[in-house]
């Protein structure tokens, strides 16, 4: 992502100064705002710290850029970022395989960025969910199919942890 500079920069900047809606107005001048807080602060160059190690995976860069955001202390309050490739049906395996894979990659993410923000952790609430299960019957091709059931985890120095939200109702 490259912050944007110079005439064309400035020539949207005006456009949106010169709007007649108030909201319009506003919108632009928070965004253009927040624009140069960013490239003042530059958070690209901030470096991970205690030791945090993100996967190069499109996950991990993507934790790593929120807790760059966090630590630059630009006033970011909310960040949402997605991770695909959960709808496997052939060869998920168990320590090898594409579960397997998706799930290292998860976890590595989400640990790289626990322990990249461990001293800021009493105020970060990290959310995670997905939206459909799985089945837990192994089909014909060493996969799962589609079931119901979930899991959501939170994480955070605030979070009274270590307790299943939920009744089990056996499967």
């Amino acid at each position: 992502f490259r912050l944007p500079d110079g005439p064309a920069s400035d020539g949207f900047e005006s456009m949106y100064g010169a709007a007649l809606d108030q909201t319009l107005r506003g919108a632009g001048d928070e965004a253009f705002r927040a624009l140069k807080d960013l490239k003042a602060k530059d958070p690209r160059a901030i470096a991970a710290s205690n030791g945090a190690a993100y996967p190069g995976s499109p996950l991990g860069k993507r934790m790593q850029q929120i807790a760059q955001l966090i630590k630059a202390d630009l006033g970011l309050r909310v960040a949402v970022t997605d991770c695909g490739g959960w709808d496997t049906h052939v060869a998920q395996g168990s320590t090898k395989g594409q579960l397997s894979a998706r799930l290292q990659d998860f976890g590595g993410s989400l640990g790289a960025f626990l322990t990249d923000l461990s001293d800021r952790m009493d105020q970060i609430c990290l959310v995670t969910l997905t939206e459909f299960g799985r089945t837990a019957r192994e089909n014909g091709n060493r996969g799962t199919d589609h079931g119901h059931g979930s899991a959501a985890f939170v994480a955070g120095g605030r979070v009274k942890g270590g307790h299943v939200l939920n009744a089990w109702k056996g499967l």
